[in-house]
């Protein structure tokens, strides 16, 4: 189990060495499992948005998620976002989260925590849609 998350953080970690593009993410069916990237879902346009600094650990065996949102445009925005609960076969468990609401400033970065309400979960996404 911790062997994964530390496959998790690795992932992360080659992804930002290696560098970031400018573009939104829009789609993770590419992506390098366990990658930021294939964590992510974006619904629809969010040019101004970027993810980082994503971690995954387990807290009493439920699994807590911290991430990093990025609003790098000068204008202020607002998204709503909310985490997918994933089992060991890659299953939804669990009831489908609400959107929670995050207002942005310009060029702020804001942290986001999800805790998984079951301990079946050992894995996750993060759903992040523009506001309107």
């Amino acid at each position: 189990m911790k062997k994964k998350f530390l496959n998790i953080i690795i992932f992360t970690a080659f992804f930002f060495i290696v560098g970031c593009s400018t573009k939104p993410i829009q789609t993770t069916e590419n992506a390098i499992p366990g990658s930021l990237v294939s964590k992510l879902i974006l619904r629809g346009d969010l040019p101004y948005v970027k993810v980082s600094d994503l971690r995954a650990t387990q807290i009493n065996n439920f699994l807590v998620v911290d991430a990093e949102i990025i609003n790098t445009d000068s204008d202020n925005i607002i998204v709503n976002y909310r985490f997918q609960w994933k089992d060991k076969q890659g299953v939804t468990v669990g009831s489908e989260e609400s959107w929670k609401t995050l207002p942005l400033s310009g060029m702020q970065t804001q942290k986001i925590k999800g805790i998984a309400t079951l301990k079946s979960a050992t894995d996750f996404k993060i759903e992040i849609k523009n506001n309107y």
